[in-house]
């Protein structure tokens, strides 16, 4: 889409809401009423260039909008770059942070596009960080409201470097 042209929503947010985005693609969000705002592409977050380019994106977009976050969503992966800061950003406004499986943040994006809180979804988006606290890569989710269930995937398969075997494919043939 075009940012910053808000997406809209068929159900109007509680409390404004700023969304950190993945490291991977990064984009960030702020939502509140019925719209959620979307950044610029900032990029993968993997140089220092990068990071300070989120940084300044994640200050600016919401005071671009004149909406100060009262929850910050990020991403349940651990060692994500984004939901550190995240965190940082939280705490330094006082606000509560909440995680936010990655495949479930992909279905949930869609399902509020077309005005759904519930349905089904397959995301097959790379590698997320799964409730059950191993990585995900591929799955057909249950979306009801804010929780959803994990009703198929395929089979786990080693990952020779941890993320790196995402960026670089060809450590999967080896």
């Amino acid at each position: 889409g075009y940012a910053p042209e808000p997406v809209a929503l068929a159900r109007p947010l509680v409390r404004p809401v700023l969304a950190m985005g993945a490291d991977m693609k990064n984009a960030i969000a702020v939502g509140y009423g019925n719209r959620v705002v979307l950044s610029p592409h900032v990029g993968d977050l993997d140089t220092p260039e990068a990071l300070e380019g989120f940084e300044q994106v994640v200050g600016a977009l919401p005071e671009f909008l004149g909406k100060s976050p009262a929850v910050v969503a990020v991403d349940a992966h651990p060692d994500m770059q984004s939901a550190a800061f995240g965190r940082r950003v939280a705490q330094a406004r006082g606000v509560p942070v909440v995680e936010v499986q990655h495949h479930h943040a992909h279905a949930v994006a869609c399902l509020a596009e077309q005005g759904q809180r519930e349905g089904l979804a397959l995301v097959m988006d790379g590698t997320g960080w799964g409730d059950d606290g191993t990585v995900w890569g591929a799955e057909v989710l249950a979306v009801e409201g804010t929780g959803f269930r994990r009703l198929a995937t395929f089979e786990p398969v080693p990952l020779p470097g941890g993320d790196a075997a995402v960026r670089e494919p060809a450590r999967q043939l080896v």
